[in-house]
């Protein structure tokens, strides 16, 4: 940075341009300012009739090819930090925000996210039915007698703890039992319900974060 500490800016001093990101925005649109320049007065020099128009036009080429190569790379190097910033604030933000968010409002709002993504499925919870007292083993033949079709559950253990031969029910567990974070994955766990053919069992794969 110290070739360019001599460049004037033309916005008013901030404490805020201490900002590396802002630093870099700044001397993109100052390079993208003298370069119109030299454009324009590519194109004055133009008019004089005593010069050759097809190389001063050649020159407008060359600058404004060499504006576009640098505005990609720095914008795709910027993109790149931009959306990193991006899923960190955006997880500074979520935090904060859970911090006065109504318990039964944040389970509103997950149930409803549910219903969004399983839309085309109708879904039941073993709360809402009374089952939610039920061992594995119970829901499982409750589920089957009530002539669901498919059994969603994070409980890897069910196929060590049940006999799975005999079911007629198709079993998906999810990977992942924290709701912020299976909603990132939301499209897995649709696929693997939707594929779910009687009597199979599946694992969906969720990470921890």
């Amino acid at each position: 940075m110290a070739a360019t500490q001599g460049i004037r800016s033309s916005f008013p001093a901030q404490p805020i341009l201490h900002s590396p990101k802002l630093v870099i925005y700044e001397y993109l649109f100052l390079f993208n300012q003298k370069l119109q320049e030299a454009v324009q007065i590519l194109k004055q020099l133009e008019k004089c009739p005593w010069l050759r128009r097809d190389f001063l036009r050649s020159f407008q080429i060359e600058v404004e090819d060499l504006r576009a190569q640098t505005n990609f790379e720095v914008l795709e190097h910027m993109s790149d930090r931009e959306q990193h910033d991006w899923a960190h604030f955006g997880k500074l933000r979520r935090e904060w925000d859970r911090q006065f968010e109504d318990p039964d409002d944040a389970y509103l709002k997950a149930e409803q996210r549910e219903k969004e993504f399983l839309k085309d499925h109708t879904v039941k919870k073993t709360k809402d039915l009374g089952w939610d007292t039920l061992s594995n083993g119970e829901l499982l033949r409750a589920a089957e007698e009530a002539t669901f079709q498919v059994f969603l559950i994070t409980d890897k253990n069910i196929r060590y703890q049940q006999n799975l031969a005999e079911r007629v029910i198709a079993i998906v567990v999810l990977g992942n039992s924290r709701w912020p974070v299976v909603q990132r994955y939301v499209d897995r766990v649709i696929a693997a319900v939707s594929a779910a053919k009687p009597g199979t069992y599946s694992e969906v794969e969720i990470p921890d974060h």
